[in-house]
C-alpha cells in the first residue's frame, strides 16, 4: 500500500495484548524493494467495544529508550545502554516515530559516537547500531555523544539527529548488564497524514522518556528551541501539561522545523538533543 493510507482492523481483546511492527519499503524501477523505516510497538491491551485510533510513521522521528521487547514480546528485556564491569555497551534506537513506547530503525548514511570521562576523551566509533567502550573503574561523569545522518534522497524529515547524554557511572558487577540513567526528549505534534503542521501558532506536546527499567528521577529543567531555517534558533515558551509539557511555536508556512531540547533530572543526569527537520509546515 502506498503512504499515506487508513484502514480499520478488528482484534480479539479478552486476555490478549497486541504488539505491532510496521515497515516502509521503497521499490525501484525493477520491482526490487528495500526497507527504509521499521517501527515496533510494545504489547498493548485495547478496550473492547471501542475504536482506538493508532498512528504509525508519524513525526517526530527520534531517539527512544522503551521496553526492548517491542516487536519481540517473548524475548527477555535488554538495556539499551548498560555497563558490565568496566565495559559500556551503547545501542540506542535513533528513529522511533512519534508514538509512545515505540522503537525504530532507519537507513543511515553515517553514525558517530564518542564518549568522554570528566572532560577527557575515552573513545569514539563510527560503527552502526552498537558501540562498546572500555572504562576505568572509578566513579566519574560521562558524556556520551551520538550523531546520525540519513540520506536526503530517502528522507525529508529527521535528516540529522545529535544527542549528548550526561550521567555518572562507576564499575558494576561483572556478568550483569547494569542500565545507565539516560533519557530522551519525545515530541507528539498533531500533524496531518503527510507529517505537516499548519502555519502560525502551534502547540507541540513534549515528554521526557527515561530508559525503560530505570527508576525515573524528576525533571527539574527543560528548555526547547526551534529553528525554521536550520541556522537561527528561537527559544520556545514551555508549559506543564497533564502528560508532560507543551512547547509553543509560531512557525512560518513552507518551513521545515528543527527542534533542540535540553533536559536535566534531579540526579544531575542530562540530555541535549537536536533533531534537524523534525516536521514540515504547510
Amino acid at each position: 500500500m502506498n503512504l499515506p493510507f487508513r484502514r480499520q482492523e478488528y482484534y480479539a481483546v479478552k486476555g490478549v495484548r497486541w504488539s505491532f511492527e510496521t515497515e516502509v519499503w521503497r521499490q525501484d524501477a525493477n520491482g526490487q524493494g528495500d526497507t527504509t523505516s521499521l517501527v515496533d510497538s510494545v504489547p498493548t491491551a485495547y478496550p473492547a467495544g471501542r475504536t482506538t485510533p493508532v498512528r504509525w510513521q508519524q513525526a517526530v522521528f527520534g531517539p527512544s529508550l522503551p521496553d526492548s521487547r517491542a516487536g519481540v514480546p517473548a524475548s527477555d528485556p535488554q538495556s539499551w545502554v548498560f555497563r558490565d564491569g568496566d565495559s559500556l555497551t551503547v545501542a540506542v534506537p535513533m528513529y522511533a516515530d512519534g508514538g509512545r513506547d515505540r522503537l525504530g530503525l532507519a537507513v543511515v548514511d553515517s553514525e558517530h559516537t564518542s564518549l568522554s570521562r570528566n572532560g577527557v576523551a575515552v573513545g569514539a566509533s563510527d560503527a552502526l547500531g552498537q558501540q562498546v567502550f572500555a572504562l576505568p573503574a572509578g566513579q566519574a561523569q560521562y558524556v556520551l555523544t551520538k550523531t546520525v545522518r540519513r540520506p536526503a534522497e530517502l528522507y525529508q524529515l529527521s535528516t540529522e539527529i545529535e544527542s549528548a547524554w550526561t550521567f555518572r557511572s562507576e564499575r558494576t558487577p561483572d556478568g550483569k548488564a547494569t542500565p545507565q540513567p539516560l533519557m530522551t526528549v519525545r515530541y507528539e505534534p498533531a500533524l496531518d497524514e503527510r507529517n505537516q503542521a499548519p502555519a502560525g501558532r502551534f502547540d507541540v506536546p513534549v515528554t521526557v522518556e527515561h530508559r525503560y527499567g530505570v527508576v525515573p528521577r524528576a525533571v527539574v529543567s527543560l528548555t526547547i528551541e526551534a529553528s525554521y531555517d536550520g541556522s537561527t534558533w528561537h527559544p520556545l515558551a514551555v508549559r506543564r501539561s497533564d502528560h508532560g509539557w507543551v512547547a509553543e511555536t509560531d512557525q512560518p508556512g513552507g518551513s521545515l522545523v528543527s527542534l533542540r531540547a535540553h533536559a536535566v533530572d534531579s540526579a544531575g543526569n542530562a540530555v541535549e538533543q537536536t533533531i534537524h527537520n523534525a516536521y514540515s509546515v504547510r
